[in-house]
């Protein structure tokens, strides 16, 4: 009887272990796929961030310092087909704004970036974003630069 009950506690053990360690890796492969989806996401969103900082900071060079209040002082729509544009001030820093318009296939709903991706840009050959997913929750996403 003991030795009865010992090999099916075996079984139940292995039953439970595989059980976890199949959810586990389920899960592990969805995490993936959402960061793969992320990341191709800010690659689509960044160089359109990485052209806005730019013609803001164009803008306030040529305006004797004066920032841009808004993509139309700078003479940018603020739609396009696929993105909404905006800029936003945070503690005295211009930040640009990109966010799909239709969040339906995306797992990033925007992206932002101030006049700091330029420097990356420059000192690292790549820029960091901040983002946020279609659940609202935040994430940095790192872009490469555009190949020359």
């Amino acid at each position: 009887m003991k030795a009865r009950f010992s090999l099916l506690w075996v079984a139940l053990t292995f039953l439970i272990a595989t059980a976890g360690s199949a959810c586990s890796s389920e899960e592990v492969r969805k995490e993936k796929a959402l960061q793969e989806l992320s990341q191709e996401d800010a690659d689509l969103l960044g160089p359109e961030i990485l052209d806005l900082v730019d013609q803001a900071a164009g803008y306030q060079s040529s305006h004797s310092g004066r920032r841009p209040r808004s993509l139309r002082h700078m003479g940018v729509d603020s739609l396009t087909p696929t993105t909404a544009r905006w800029i936003e001030t945070r503690k005295d820093t211009l930040r640009i704004v990109v966010a799909f318009r239709r969040l339906s296939g995306h797992a990033v709903a925007r992206c932002s970036g101030d006049a700091d991706v330029l420097e990356q840009l420059t000192l690292e050959g790549a820029f960091r974003l901040e983002c946020a997913l279609v659940d609202g929750t935040g994430i940095e996403l790192t872009v490469a630069g555009p190949s020359s």
